[in-house]
């Protein structure tokens, strides 16, 4: 509700012209906006949730354009500052998880209160996250069935939660493998599957970047770590689904096999073909991996996601790498020596190669600080060795595609 007050200026009579001037101003005072939720709402652990009678609404998904951002409020420095004062969620997300996008990693069946099966989700799917307890979620399914489902070995959708980070999915949006400069054929350049979709939580398009919910809480504090120092985590990929990694590992044989340059650059420093695409499942298919880079923040701003503000980066600038991005040959080296991977002591006690860069050796103290360790032959590829230890690999194995993005803005309670 608005309330307008009115100031009238007095008026002033000149005595020998009786010329009478009058002016005035108009002084408007916003007043505080209504009730931000009605009274059929529960609240529970300090999230809102919705009751049957007031369900929450889809998140709309526009197939072309983005929302337009809103313009910054701050200049971009105090806006980095002013990170380290916004609120932490849950494990110390930037954002909630009530209203986040997760994915089945198996088939779950989703339950209601009292047992019974209310919906099914199969590999890939995505469902909206309403609730979160010490082993469960409260889902809603893109047909809006709610249920709880064990949340263990499922995804979370990475940007949902971490949204300061910069995220480019390359397969998604034109892949980047080469492999000692060379193109692969049939791969690069080409979106090898679709994750570029519409996120209502964010009010832009941005991609799918899922993870372990172990790995997303490691990453979050990476990523607070790099803000601190003005850096910011730049993530080219996350999961990468099964088929699209033996389409990778086909067409970079095809090309290893009609060029001896190719080869060598495999050989160099004791790899082979493997040291660069796995032939089986890897890390990526069990949300445990990370290829990412670096960058340093040049323009930020605070943006708002319901009643949470959280920090968005503007613009960046990307270290110096030893290589481009899954450039996939020795050139993407990081020991001077083959190490075996998941090995964290010999990832910290063996000796650097000359062609890692300042950034790449920034890059890899952040991640080894909280346990991952970095792959020998790719600067940019990171696992979760913490994880991988505790979590069991007892999920599915990757051989599927994601199914969209159903994610909501988060509904809090101070």
């Amino acid at each position: 509700m608005k309330q307008n007050k009115k100031l009238w200026i007095a008026l002033f009579l000149a005595a020998d012209l009786l010329i009478l001037s009058v002016s005035g101003a108009l002084l408007l005072f916003p007043g505080l906006p209504g009730s931000l939720f009605g009274s059929t709402a529960d609240v529970e652990d300090g999230v809102i949730i919705i009751s049957d009678d007031s369900p929450l609404p889809p998140s709309p998904r526009p197939a072309a354009t983005a929302v337009p951002s809103p313009p910054p409020t701050v200049s971009p420095f105090a806006a980095l500052d002013e990170y380290a004062t916004l609120p932490r969620y849950t494990d110390g997300f930037e954002l909630p998880v009530s209203g986040a996008t997760g994915y089945a990693t198996a088939t779950l069946s989703v339950q209601s209160d009292s047992g019974g099966t209310v919906a099914t989700l199969r590999p890939g799917e995505a469902f909206r996250i309403l609730l979160m307890d010490a082993e469960r979620y409260l889902v809603e399914n893109s047909q809006g069935a709610q249920g709880w489902i064990n949340r263990s070995g499922t995804f979370i959708n990475l940007p949902d939660v971490v949204p300061s980070a910069i995220y480019d999915d390359c397969c998604s949006g034109g892949a980047l493998f080469r492999s000692s400069g060379y193109d692969l054929p049939g791969i690069t350049g080409q979106s090898l599957y679709e994750t570029h979709w519409y996120n209502a939580r964010l009010s832009e398009v941005e991609y799918a970047m899922p993870v372990l919910y172990e790995v997303a809480v490691d990453v979050a504090r990476i990523q607070q770590h790099c803000l601190e120092n003005g850096d910011c985590l730049m993530v080219y990929q996350t999961f990468r689904p099964y088929r699209t990694q033996m389409d990778v590992a086909a067409a970079l044989r095809t090309l290893a096999n009609s060029s001896e340059e190719v080869r060598a650059g495999f050989r160099a420093k004791g790899y082979n073909q493997n040291w660069f695409i796995s032939q089986g499942r890897s890390n990526h298919q069990l949300g445990l991996a990370l290829d990412v880079s670096l960058c340093r923040v040049t323009d930020t701003q605070l943006r708002n996601s319901g009643p949470c503000t959280y920090l968005h980066v503007l613009a960046y600038e990307e270290y110096e790498m030893p290589s481009p991005m899954h450039e996939l040959s020795s050139a993407a080296g990081v020991f001077v020596k083959a190490i075996p991977q998941m090995n964290y002591q010999l990832a910290a006690s063996t000796e650097l190669l000359d062609t890692m860069t300042d950034g790449a050796i920034k890059l890899q103290k952040y991640f080894m600080d909280e346990g991952f360790t970095p792959l020998a032959s790719e600067w940019w590829h990171f696992d979760d060795l913490p994880v991988y230890q505790n979590v069991r690999l007892r999920y599915g194995n990757g051989d599927y595609y994601l199914s969209g993005c159903l994610s909501s803005a988060p509904i809090v309670m101070n």
